[in-house]
């Protein structure tokens, strides 16, 4: 009884969905190379076939009777000897094999410490290259810092104190210049007593 939930491509049926997905892309390709082979000499027949062995292009059941009907239609040819024909290789279910590694994939111990070597030498070179750029940072941390302390205190006006400055040297020129007003009217001032003292003398002689 088949299985209701199965995926049917072409005259099979496919209960894994990846598995139906597959067999869709081979049924496609399957259709292009009948096309492409149709009327062809059994030389070309050949050489699709070695092709499509070689490549493994087909991994379901439907590419595989592809493959076979392939072979049996060069083997109907009487000047094509059977040794000269490969025969199909079915390769194994990765998931009927399992997760496990087998014993020759195992990495040896000397695999193993040559990558540790390898990492302990990538680690090594980004913690300098970290303690590198640590340093940079502080400096540069510091160089701000520093610059900081230069515009807060220094005399010349900046931003922060341009306004406090303005009004101080503001002050200091009204300061300077009501001095020598000052100045100016007290020489006024002895300047026009000294002229009255010489008119009064000049008065009194006549």
């Amino acid at each position: 009884m088949a299985n209701d939930h199965a995926i049917q491509v072409g005259e099979f049926l496919f209960e894994d969905a990846e598995l139906a997905q597959k067999a869709v892309k081979e049924q496609k390709a399957i259709n292009y190379l009948r096309h492409q082979l149709q009327g062809r000499n059994i030389s070309a027949v050949i050489s699709a076939y070695h092709q499509l062995m070689q490549q493994e292009i087909f991994e379901t059941e439907l590419g595989y009777a592809f493959l076979s009907e392939l072979r049996r239609e060069i083997l109907s040819d009487p000047a094509v000897n059977e040794e000269d024909v490969e025969r199909i290789l079915v390769k194994a279910n990765k998931e009927q094999i399992g997760p496990k590694m087998a014993e020759d994939e195992l990495p040896d111990e000397a695999a193993i410490a040559q990558l540790v070597e390898r990492t302990k030498t990538i680690v090594k070179k980004y913690k300098e290259r970290f303690y590198m750029l640590l340093v940079v940072v502080l400096i540069l941390l510091g160089a701000v810092v520093f610059m900081f302390v230069i515009t807060i205190t220094s005399d010349s006006p900046t931003i922060l104190n341009y306004k406090t400055k303005l009004e101080n040297e503001y002050a200091s020129w009204d300061e300077d210049l009501q001095k020598r007003e000052d100045e100016v009217k007290h020489k006024e001032e002895e300047l026009l007593k000294k002229a009255g003292q010489q008119q009064d003398n000049a008065s009194e002689d006549k």
